[in-house]
This record gives C-alpha cells, sequence and structure tokens, in this order.
C-alpha cells in the first residue's frame, strides 16, 4: 500500500478491494460466518480498513476519510500483529 501511496496509484487500490473482498469472504469474517474470528477483531476490521485507510491518503478530504480512522486502523494492526505473534 505505501509504494501505492507514494505513487498516487488508485488502480492499486481497485485490484486489491477484489482481493480483500474474495479474502473476506473465503474467511467468512464479513459476514461473521466465522466464530473462530471472535479473538480476531482487530485484524478482521484492520483488512477491512486497509483500503479506505490507503486511498485517504491519498484523497484526504474523500467523503469516507474520518480523522479516527487510521489511528485505529494503526491501532487494530499493532494488536493484530501481537496476536499474530503470540502475544
Amino acid at each position: 500500500m505505501e509504494g501505492a501511496v507514494a505513487e498516487r496509484d488508485r488502480d492499486y487500490f481497485e485490484d486489491a478491494m477484489g482481493r480483500m473482498l474474495d479474502f473476506s469472504q473465503q474467511w467468512g469474517f464479513k459476514s461473521t460466518d466465522n466464530p473462530a474470528l471472535t479473538r480476531y477483531t482487530t485484524c478482521t476490521e484492520a483488512v477491512s480498513d486497509f483500503l479506505v485507510v490507503g486511498l485517504c491518503r491519498i484523497i484526504p478530504n474523500g467523503d469516507v476519510c474520518e480523522p479516527r480512522l487510521a489511528p485505529r486502523f494503526d491501532s487494530n494492526l499493532k494488536r493484530c500483529r501481537e496476536l499474530a505473534s503470540g502475544g
């Protein structure tokens, strides 16, 4: 994502949206079909917010760009990484 933001590459985000939707459907976290993911809410929220946060870095005045979104994403990503490492 960082490279796409630096290059202002909106196509990256369009392609990534398809991959993210496929991923979330396979794991069932968008529809809460997978109760095993309950303890990983920070991870599923980070995946959901990833594209919006990136686009907001390119277009900060976009309709969905809320001031709390990026800090929440960063916090969720950090916590998700801690969970993944066993922390």
